[in-house]
């Protein structure tokens, strides 16, 4: 049984990660931009941004 204040802290804990989760997949892509421009590595795979749109769920759905 979640209480209001069991819910409200379910959904900082879940927006905190879902953000954390956001700004590190953002800096990971922008370094492999980087490496990408530096080795000139083609490798076809998803930037991260793409590859956060097949991962993240909706933020809006309801976790508890």
């Amino acid at each position: 049984m979640c209480l209001n204040q069991d819910r409200v802290s379910i959904h900082q804990w879940k927006d905190e990660i879902h953000n954390a989760f956001q700004l590190s997949s953002q800096i990971l892509g922008g370094m492999n931009r980087k490496v990408r421009n530096k080795y000139g590595a083609d490798t076809g795979v998803m930037t991260s941004t793409e590859s956060l749109q097949t991962v993240l769920p909706d933020p809006n759905s309801n976790g508890c």
